[in-house]
């Protein structure tokens, strides 16, 4: 400051006395430019509260996929996320007001998992299961069949919860399966093949996790056996197989399970992984098109850590974090860059991938937390309001970085 001082009695004493109030308007407005950077650096983006925006932290811990809404938790206290359609309440924000940018709901939450138009979240060490959102069919599980927009508390004691079309799943820390929801060919467990299962109904112990489609259920047990229930074909059984209305066993050796609509994925614990049900569009990753009524092997080698079955195309991750993807393409779902109609077997898009979810569209996550979306006909659910000027991407494109801010277009990371 000493400096600047002698340098301005200098100027003065050298040049006329306009230079000299010139130099102290420049020093002004130099001033004011620096006070509007810091104050715009910390405003909160798009109009909304600097607390409804992720916060910076170490990135996302767990994504999930509805048809037009998404969710995610990240690391900062298990901070739950949504955003997209809310025709339903599915956002759980106690409005039905669609928005592209995520918003808070709850803390302290494990896990999340979203449905056709409903939410389930897993909270804190009770293991306290809360949904909501579209409830025709008492997907919800509060008891009734009307729509809920703020969470409800549904049951404690719960280690896995999953969601499918509209069903919703819970499995206990005693490892008793639970479902409700939509009732058709028998995929709740209730033993009936039509209705409504308005409350969890307890359907078998032993299990691990379980996962379903349209009216289908694939349980996942403890010792490692695959178990189903509901539509005979889309449970691997064959062409002609009946409807299960109790659950019956398809196969060994299993480590992790995932359903699309109407197609299955399955990991066993060798790292290869296994598919079968509808293929119209290659989904199910063997190189042909039309239905596989009996599970058969899509990848080996190289084992296979996670896998994500999206309505009719799926993604899988490598345990080398590199992502693969298979299946419809119309929205640029599979992510080649391309709108090919289809690819029926798998192609390689990306790498340092840690986590995948898909629906009409996929998403992922990298190493460092940050977060990935393509594909899909409409926007809502992708976070493209920052700037990203396509709305059904073709490629991957980074939404939001590690920190939670909103992110500029990148181009996917690669070995």
């Amino acid at each position: 400051m000493k400096k600047d001082v002698v340098f301005l009695r200098k100027m003065k004493n050298h040049y006329n006395e306009e230079a000299y109030y010139t130099m102290k308007r420049a020093k002004k407005i130099m001033s004011l430019l620096l006070v509007l950077t810091l104050v715009f650096s910390l405003a909160p983006l798009s109009g909304y509260a600097a607390d409804e925006l992720p916060s910076p932290t170490n990135g996302y811990t767990h994504i999930a996929a509805g048809t037009a809404h998404a969710a995610g938790i990240r690391a900062d206290g298990g901070v739950l996320y949504t955003w997209g359609q809310n025709i339903h309440g599915q956002l759980g924000d106690g409005t039905t007001a669609s928005r592209a940018e995520p918003r808070k709901v709850m803390e302290g939450v494990t896990q999340v998992e979203a449905g056709l138009q409903h939410t389930v979240a897993l909270v804190g060490t009770s293991g306290t299961v809360y949904a909501w959102g579209g409830n025709r069919h008492g997907q919800v599980g509060n008891g009734t069949d009307d729509d809920c927009t703020e969470p409800a508390e549904i049951m404690k004691e719960v280690s896995y919860i999953a969601a499918a079309y509209e069903q919703t799943y819970a499995v206990k820390r005693n490892g008793s399966l639970w479902a409700w929801g939509r009732a058709s060919r028998g995929a709740v467990g209730n033993g009936s093949t039509s209705g409504s299962q308005l409350s969890p109904i307890e359907v078998m112990d032993g299990v691990e996790k379980v996962s379903g489609g349209i009216d289908f259920t694939l349980i996942l047990k403890r010792d490692g056996t695959l178990w189903g229930l509901g539509q005979g074909w889309k449970l691997g059984l064959g062409e002609d197989a009946k409807d299960q209305l109790t659950p019956v066993k398809l196969m060994d050796g299993v480590k992790d399970i995932d359903c699309g609509n109407d197609h299955s994925m399955v990991i066993k614990t060798d790292g290869s992984l296994w598919g079968w049900g509808n293929n119209n569009y290659g989904q199910v990753g063997v190189g042909t098109n039309g239905r596989e009524y009996y599970p058969i092997k899509i990848m080996d080698g190289v084992g296979v850590a996670s896998v994500a079955a999206g309505t009719s195309h799926t993604i899988a991750v490598k345990t080398d974090g590199s992502l693969w993807a298979w299946g419809y393409n119309a929205s640029g779902q599979v992510g080649t860059g391309e709108r090919t109609q289809s690819y029926n077997q798998p192609v390689r898009i990306m790498d340092r991938v840690k986590l995948v979810a898909a629906d009409d569209y996929s998403m992922a996550v990298t190493t460092d937390g940050s977060l990935w979306v393509w594909g899909g006909a409409n926007s809502e659910y992708l976070g493209y309001v920052y700037g990203n000027e396509d709305p059904a991407s073709r490629i991957p494109i980074k939404v939001y970085s590690a920190g939670g801010a909103p992110a500029a277009p990148t181009t996917p990371p690669q070995a």
